[in-house]
């Protein structure tokens, strides 16, 4: 069996919805990762203070009923399916969140935090979601190589993760992607809002019409290229363009 077909939504999905839909016919999708590396033991009660404030604000109120919610756990393995999938009731939130932080509260703390553990599954759920929002919780003690904008994301990393770790708080990262594609992402340094870049608006489908004759060689070698994402990185309320201004997050 491939991995696209072990996956299947945590991958889709302990799923109660028709495993053939089509991908525009999905719910959103809200992947939660956290990193469950020895030092983020000591950002727990950061974290789950931070994950109190996302679901009971709906996350910026962009969660939906009926969006689908998975669970990963990573430190140096990559652990699916230990947390139930959820589909998200706004009157269920109370619930979902403390069952959450509960099974965060016990989960197991191990080793170093190590991103490519996570990175082959997560190309795949990225190939097969329509719309998909991942919220990595980590310690920022590991290179990302995933996205456009690991540079930007890397670079916020090393200037902050010291005093991050002082603190105990740890790093959110958001990454949204829309029909396979990158379409932006934000690294968050709770406590305070954690920005969702905007997902731009979906392609209309598709109207049928007569056949038309096949394209010459030439003609599709005209085809535009899809434009490229712009490595781009938001860190709070800071758009972040240059090596300089992360630094400046550093303070004294």
């Amino acid at each position: 069996m491939g991995l696209a077909a072990a996956l299947a939504w945590s991958l889709a999905v302990h799923s109660s919805h028709a495993e053939d839909a089509s991908m525009a016919d999905q719910p959103d999708r809200w992947l939660l990762i956290f990193d469950t590396s020895i030092a983020m033991e000591r950002c727990l009660p950061a974290t789950t203070t931070e994950l109190q404030n996302l679901f009971f604000g709906n996350m910026n109120g962009e969660l939906t009923a009926g969006d689908s919610i998975g669970v990963w756990t990573f430190d140096q393995k990559l652990t699916m399916g230990k947390f139930p999938l959820v589909e998200w009731q706004p009157q269920q939130a109370s619930e979902t969140t403390s069952s959450l932080v509960t099974f965060l509260d016990y989960d197991r703390y191990y080793g170093k935090t190590h991103f490519a553990s996570i990175t082959p599954a997560l190309r795949e759920v990225i190939a097969q979601s329509r719309r998909l929002t991942i919220l990595l919780f980590c310690d920022g003690r590991d290179k990302l190589k995933l996205t456009p904008y690991d540079d930007g994301i890397n670079r916020a990393f090393n200037a902050v993760q010291p005093k991050r770790q002082k603190d105990k708080v740890p790093f959110v990262v958001v990454i949204r992607t829309q029909n396979g594609h990158f379409v932006g992402a934000t690294v968050n340094l709770p406590p305070g809002k954690v920005d969702l870049p905007v997902f731009p608006p979906l392609p209309a489908p598709a109207t049928p019409r007569a056949a038309t004759p096949v394209a010459s060689a030439q003609q599709a070698d005209n085809t535009p290229a899809q434009p490229s994402v712009p490595p781009l990185v938001i860190v709070g309320t800071n758009v972040i363009t240059n090596p300089e201004e992360i630094k400046k997050l550093s303070g004294p």
